[in-house]
């Protein structure tokens, strides 16, 4: 997806900066894994502007209410650099 400045930056949602593959897995495989154990880390993916794919380590936290019911989701994402050594 490339980006304009057009864009409703406020109507955005994690699922348009992330490839197609990401959002699949996170919604078959992290958010029911961090519905039943309240918290997932994996390796997924985000969007450049350019729409090219950034590696990262992300962290997807359910937040539930006081009947175990899930409120909403958090989410953390941090780049996985390659480093000097790895390009070798």
């Amino acid at each position: 997806m490339v980006y304009s400045d057009e864009l409703d930056k406020d109507k955005l949602k994690i699922k348009d900066l992330q490839p197609g593959w990401a959002v699949r897995y996170i919604a078959d495989e992290a958010i029911p894994y961090s519905v039943k154990h309240g918290i997932w880390r994996g390796e997924t993916a985000l969007l450049t502007l350019e729409g090219k794919e950034i590696p990262v380590s992300q962290v997807i936290i359910a937040h539930k209410n006081e009947k175990g019911e899930v409120e909403y989701f958090s989410t953390i994402a941090r780049e996985i650099k390659q480093s000097n050594s790895d390009k070798k």
